[in-house]
Parts: C-alpha cells; structure tokens; sequence
C-alpha cells in the first residue's frame, strides 16, 4: 500500500467502505461516492459495508440502489467496541473485494476509502492490500470524547489506531476541531491528518416556509434520538412556547434508543411536535419544511445535518462544539447557543416574530456553504489526495479557515 501513487483517471475504481456506517457518516460516504461518479473522473466507485443484521434496510435499498458493485460484510453482533475488535479474527475479504472490483471495472489501480477511521486498525493489517496499484485511505468522522473516562476501552482503541498507522494508509479528517482528541485520546499525531470537509451537492430547495405564510414556525432536530444530541433541548424549547400559546411546530427526524419518549412527547402534542422516525434523504424530504435547524449536541465534528440545513438556506442553532463555531457565524447565518431551553426559546420566538432577520440569516448560511462545501470541490481534494498531490484548498494550510464569508447568492 503505498503512499505515491497516480493522477486519477478512467483507469482506476475507487471502493468507499464503511465500518457500521450510519446517519451522518453514511450520508457522507454515499454523497462522496456519487460526486466522484457524476465526475466521471474513474472507471467505477463501488461501495461496501462492515456492518451486523441491524444495519437499516433503508440503507442496503440506497446501497443497492447506486447500480455499481456493492459488497456486504455480515460483522458479529456485539457492542461497538468488541465489534471492532472481533474484525481482528473476523476480517471482510477486502482482497477479494478489490480483485473483484478490478476484474468487473476493468481498472489497473484502486483506491480503497474507508470511512472507519481508526477502527480500521482491527481488520486492515494483514488484509492482502499490499499492492503497488492499490492505495488506501482512512478517513475519521469524529470521536466521543467519554473515552478520556473510560480507560480501558480507551487503551483498546488506541491500540486498533496503533495497528492502522503500521500500514501506509492515509488519515484524513472531516474537521480540525477533533485533531487535539486523536491526539490526546489514540496517540495520532495531528500532523498525520489532511483535514477534508463532507460535502453536499447543490439543490434548488429552500427552507424557511414560514416566510411565504404556509405553514407556523418550524423547528427541526435531524438525527439520531439519543440525549447527548440535543434533541430533548429543543423539544423542551418549543414544549415551553406552545404552553406559552406560541404559534410553533417541531419535527423530529431519525431513531435511536430514547424513540418511545419521543413519540410520547409527539402523542402529547398532535399537530404540534411530530416523531418522523428514520427518513431517507433528510435534506429533501424533511428540511424544507423547517425555518430553523437545531442541534444542542455535547460534542461534535462538522455534522452533515448543519451543512444541509445550510444548502437550504436555513438558519442553524447550534451548540459552540467541534468545528461548528468555524462555520457558523454567531448572528450572522446561525446562533452559537449554550446547552439550553431558556435560550433557544429565545431564538426560536425571535426568529418567528422577524420574517426579515429570518430571511437573512438564511441568505448568508446558503452564502457560506456556496464557498465552503459544495462536493465538486470536495471531489477534487480527494482527487489530489488520491495522487500524492497537495491539497488545493487554502484552509488546508495549518488548518486555518482563510476562505471568505457566504456569498449570499440564492
């Protein structure tokens, strides 16, 4: 696997596998694959997955549904970490992926993008990927920092990023602000990483329905159910202005293990507050319907669920964690808030009270993803990665955003 390879073209596949990937990182993964097929830069990007039978079977349609070659992994079905530990012995074939991929393609190199971050280092030793034609990527979505509380599991995963970085594989991040954990959490150097953003395709959809009067103020929470995320903090924000007679509404979007107190809250308040459950393609078919995005997360990388709402032109609330304050603008596309109701009630009935701050905060948010995270330009730095080249993009130096502010156009 070596680290000098090839510019990119018809001559080489690019095989994108995830690791259990699910909500934001299968939405990243699945975007990038079909960015670089629409770029009509290789000869075939196939996807597969490593993952047990409770992998959603929205997923294997939208795996399915990509018409290039797809290959499935049954992984035991234990907690997270023993699950990556038991690929140890367990290992996919990714070998016979890749030959496979060669032999239907008819491509000479492969890349082979994985989207497993340092949990690769349970199954990518030893897996027969030793190849002057085949080089490899791992890229990390993030990391839950209760692993500076957990020592044991914490000494299990930086001894799986131990074995990953004995291979010649190229790390990248999706964000600068979990650098400082690989670091001090699994012992990776931040300056191994070449930080690339996700990215989304354009959309001529737009948010903010309340501004034409169709519909009350629409608050939205887009992912997965569970009380770190922040999806009790905006169901009481809004549980606390229809008390108060405020015309607003809340739609829930994605599962988890706190479904059944959600759809309580949702039984409690018909009309009022929905519990959609699991939705495929979230950005068109849930956020057009909202005005506002929020995600009081504890911790965070750049979550995809922020970059959509942005694509919409939709403002985003957000707590001040991972790489959110760099691309949020606090008052300007978005609001930094703390982790509570009080303060985004404020927000939310400001907002539903001021059509014109409404429309311009989401002009500037729908500016800022224009030059930030449109995935022709992600394509591209993949691309240069993929060659041994530099990165393209000027934040990539010292990782310091330097681009300008949103364009604003619509």
């Amino acid at each position: 696997m070596p680290s000098t390879v090839k510019e990119p073209d018809a001559r080489t596949a690019v095989l994108h596998i995830g690791l259990d990937p699910r909500m934001g990182v299968w939405s990243a993964l699945r975007t990038l694959a079909d960015g670089q097929r629409v770029s009509g830069r290789y000869a075939a990007v196939a996807c597969g997955v490593i993952a047990d039978d409770t992998w959603p079977s929205l997923y294997r349609a939208e795996l399915e549904a990509t018409g290039e070659p797809r290959f499935f992994h049954r992984a035991p079905r234990l907690f997270g970490t023993a699950q990556a530990l038991a690929l140890v012995i367990q290992k996919p074939d990714l070998a016979g992926w890749v030959a496979q991929l060669r032999r239907v393609s008819g491509a000479r190199r492969v890349v082979v993008h994985l989207h497993a971050g340092w949990r690769a280092g349970g199954f990518l030793p030893r897996s027969g990927l030793a190849s002057p034609d085949t080089v490899v990527v791992s890229t990390f979505h993030g990391i839950n920092p209760i692993l500076a509380r957990q020592p044991v599991r914490r000494h299990l995963h930086a001894w799986m990023a131990t074995r990953l970085t004995r291979t010649a594989v190229h790390l990248t991040s999706v964000d600068h602000a979990n650098l400082a954990r690989y670091e001090a959490l699994l012992g990776l150097s931040a300056a191994r990483f070449r930080v690339i953003p996700n990215g989304l395709p354009d959309t001529s959809r737009r948010g903010c329905p309340s501004l034409a009067g169709r519909t009350p103020f629409t608050v939205g929470y887009v992912g997965s159910i569970i009380g770190d995320k922040g999806w009790r903090v905006a169901a009481d924000a809004v549980e606390r202005l229809l008390q108060r007679g405020v015309a607003v509404r809340l739609i829930l979007a994605g599962s988890g293990p706190e479904d059944a107190e959600a759809h309580a809250l949702a039984a409690r308040y018909p009309g009022k507050i929905e519990h959609r459950g699991q939705v495929a393609n979230a950005r068109e078919a849930v956020m057009p319907e909202l005005d506002l995005l929020t995600l009081m997360s504890c911790y965070e990388g750049f979550p995809m669920t922020v970059m959509e709402a942005m694509s919409l032109g939709i403002p985003v609330a957000a707590t001040a964690v991972g790489d959110i304050p760099r691309q949020i603008e606090d008052g300007r596309s978005g609001f930094l808030l703390p982790r509570d109701p009080g303060a985004l009630a404020d927000v939310i009935l400001s907002l539903s009270r001021d059509a014109q701050r409404l429309r311009t905060l989401g002009m500037h948010a729908r500016g800022r993803f224009e030059t930030r995270f449109m995935i022709d330009d992600v394509v591209r730095r993949y691309d240069a990665l993929y060659a041994g080249r530099p990165d393209p993009h000027p934040d990539a130096v010292h990782g310091v955003d330097v681009s300008e502010a949103g364009t604003g156009r619509a």
